[in-house]
């Protein structure tokens, strides 16, 4: 058997790289030789403070694209070496929620990355129901972002779209430029960013927003309103702390809609009067659904400036940094990039 190295988040703030044989694909399954896999928030989530429906230890990397390097028998539309990217949702198709079309809130859902472990790894297996071909020009380090910008695709579409509106996005992390990327490409009228970092209000006005402000403003409601005018349509709230969503409900303008994109723990308090008063609604948004993610693809392929938001690369021998880089909250997406493959090669067999 071939060896292979692969990342656990094995307890608060430890990540262990392990050395296992690169499993076979079962029926079903494509093996693949990993390329780049994303941390995001979630997994943030789980190696600072461990995830109530993630314990430890989990092998994450559900974000990411590689090479396909075998599968098992029935699969058929993969070639050994095609370019592909993660969608890694697993859906039982057959429950209640997954009947009526909402796969994203499957009763029995798991995912690559997560309940099955995932890219970050020199090699990982998928169903092949979770892996679409990459297309041509597309760098594996876009397409490594495919996955959570399906997640505000998702967002912006839950609350009934964004074109014509005016827009105020709440975090500049990558969700938050992710969710501002993908307002603009949706011919939203004007989009407001707010961080507390800098240099990520720097990215947001250099891709395009109309006004990247403070969050720690003293009178950032007021900042906001002069910016946009008034206030806003639609609030994406990507930080998802109960005083981020309590503000968001403020804040939005009467008939306005609300998405909480950013994961959110604990009790939030909300505004009811003023919900009701204005006729405020605030959603909670969960992943994203298999149009979604074409639509993140077809964005990504026409363009979108993803891959700017890339903003450290480091090598799998070198997770643990990429954890704490992604922590400390300078960057905006930290990439884990497999380069050291097994010296062995792997054989492109199907499984018997």
């Amino acid at each position: 058997m071939t060896e292979g190295r692969q990342a656990w988040v094995v307890g608060r703030r430890q990540v262990d790289l392990v050395r296992i044989d690169v499993p076979l694909p079962l029926p079903g399954e494509v093996l693949v030789r990993s390329s780049h896999a994303g941390i995001c928030g979630s997994d943030l989530h789980t190696w600072n403070d461990g995830h109530s429906w993630l314990p430890y230890p989990i092998c994450p990397g559900h974000e990411a694209t590689g090479w396909v390097t075998s599968v098992g028998d029935g699969v058929t539309e993969f070639t050994s070496g095609e370019a592909v990217v993660l969608r890694p949702i697993i859906n039982c198709g057959t429950c209640f929620m997954c009947l009526r079309s909402q796969s994203n809130l499957c009763e029995n859902l798991r995912a690559v990355g997560a309940h099955n472990a995932g890219a970050m790894a020199d090699y990982f297996v998928a169903p092949a129901t979770s892996l679409i071909p990459l297309p041509s020009g597309i760098s594996m380090s876009a397409g490594a972002m495919v996955e959570p910008l399906s997640c505000v695709v998702h967002a912006a579409r839950l609350i009934g779209g964004v074109q014509g509106k005016t827009v105020t996005v709440i975090g500049a992390g990558s969700i938050g430029l992710l969710a501002m990327l993908n307002a603009l490409a949706s011919g939203a009228d004007r989009v407001v960013v707010t961080d507390t970092v800098a240099s990520k209000r720097s990215i947001a006005e250099s891709l395009g927003a109309h006004a990247a402000i403070d969050a720690g403003h003293a009178e950032i409601d007021k900042v906001i309103r002069r910016e946009l005018e008034g206030r806003p349509d639609v609030v994406l709230d990507c930080v998802g702390s109960p005083s981020s969503v309590r503000f968001a409900a403020h804040l939005a303008q009467p008939g306005g809609r609300v998405a909480v994109v950013g994961v959110c723990s604990g009790t939030v308090e909300l505004p009811v009067g003023v919900l009701q008063d204005r006729e405020v609604m605030v959603a909670g948004s969960a992943m994203y659904l298999p149009d979604d993610f074409d639509r993140a693809l077809e964005l990504v392929a026409g363009g979108l400036p993803v891959e700017r938001l890339v903003t450290c690369e480091v090598e799998l021998d070198d997770v643990s940094r990429g954890f704490e880089l992604a922590a400390s909250g300078a960057e905006v997406k930290v990439h884990v990039v497999t380069n050291e493959f097994p010296a062995q090669p792997v054989p492109t067999w199907r499984s018997t």
